[in-house]
């Protein structure tokens, strides 16, 4: 048994690992801007539909806000979803992804957020 290889509390020859405090070039320029802390969040959700028409099942894609302790999914055109996709993932702030969506349920939820934003 080889006791001279275990470090002990006093010893000073023992080699600490060494931690990255501050992140690589790599990983800062992968990261994906994020929205402002509190302004709220907002994901995309694709699901089949419910009712499937002659046994064949449809994608649907909704944009999930969420803000305060309330949460509001809005359907997305197929046409619209790639524009929303990209304006999400440059961290763009929820309003501006409402407005992008443009539809009667869009406008009604980017009224309720504004009313979150002005009593918060």
């Amino acid at each position: 048994m080889i006791l001279s290889k275990i470090p002990l509390l006093g010893d000073t020859d023992v080699s600490l690992t060494s931690t990255k405090v501050s992140p690589s070039k790599e990983e800062t320029e992968n990261k994906r801007p994020r929205r402002r802390r509190g302004e709220g969040s907002g994901y995309l959700i694709t699901t089949y539909s419910q009712q499937a028409k002659y046994g064949r099942k449809y994608l649907q894609t909704f944009y999930q806000v969420e803000f305060g302790k309330r949460k509001r999914s809005i359907y997305l055109a197929p046409e619209k979803v790639d524009r929303i996709r990209q304006l999400d993932r440059m961290g763009r702030p929820i309003n501006g992804i409402l407005e992008a969506i443009d539809s009667p349920k869009a406008r009604e939820v980017l009224a309720e957020y504004r009313e979150f934003l002005k009593n918060k």
